[in-house]
């Protein structure tokens, strides 16, 4: 089998609040670029709070941010698109994970779902943390997914078609 590399790689950054399908989005993409044969990887902020940023606490979220963007970058450098799924609460943060990328390879994709929605999936058994009043949306994200409106295949299909990768197509979830 052949791997195919893409003519340029990215960072692409999933925010929005805890609940929101971050990482549920993150891993459909995930699995559609292996599909397609491309070398990725996903940092999620459940793994790397077991990891790399186990020593910090839930209120150093700048830090484990810059940590995030540093490896991305490096992951990008050595060839892989890194898809990053992190609560990154602060806009200032994000702006800081865009400049740590060389310009245009960091393509930020809000998770758009409203707080009542994140409190439902939590008493389902997801994670939730707090309110949402400390997190600041993006103003001017390349994507907004809105999957407390969508269902997970019409926010995978959306997704796709505005990603920054060659030939994007939907695929069943």
């Amino acid at each position: 089998m052949r791997l195919l590399h893409p003519k340029r790689t990215y960072c692409i950054w999933f925010t929005g609040l805890p609940g929101a399908g971050k990482s549920r989005l993150a891993h459909l993409v995930e699995r559609y670029l292996k599909s397609e044969w491309l070398p990725c990887f996903l940092l999620d902020e459940h793994n790397l709070r077991q990891g790399l940023s186990s020593d910090l606490t839930h209120q150093q979220y700048s830090e484990a941010t810059r940590r995030i963007s540093e490896t991305s970058r490096l992951m990008n450098q050595s060839g892989m698109i890194t898809l990053v799924s992190d609560f990154s609460p602060y806009a200032e943060d994000r702006r800081r994970a865009r400049q740590i990328h060389p310009p245009g390879q960091f393509f930020e994709v809000f998770v758009d779902t409203p707080a009542e929605v994140c409190q439902q999936r939590a008493k389902q058994g997801k994670f939730w943390m707090g309110d949402g009043r400390n997190y600041q949306p993006p103003e001017n994200p390349e994507v907004a997914v809105l999957t407390g409106k969508w269902s997970e295949q019409e926010s995978l299909d959306y997704l796709l078609k505005k990603l920054p990768i060659r030939d994007a197509k939907a695929v069943s979830v």
